[in-house]
């Protein structure tokens, strides 16, 4: 039984995948792009905070 399993699975992994799915998976692609882009953004910003003038917080709400 388990012989046939695996001859199952390697069939289906031989399939051409639908259109749909690569478009899935190229969404999900770009959308793991697109946060590892926001994060590095992110913690570029973290490190700019100048915190030695009095009113930094205050800064930070405005921008």
């Amino acid at each position: 039984m388990c012989v046939f399993v695996s001859a199952v699975d390697s069939l289906a992994a031989a399939r051409r995948k639908s259109n749909c799915v690569k478009e899935v998976e190229r969404i999900k692609q770009r959308r793991e792009e697109r946060r590892a882009a926001q994060q590095a953004i992110r913690e570029q910003q973290e490190t700019e905070i100048d915190t030695d003038t009095p009113n930094w917080e205050f800064a930070l709400m405005i921008r």
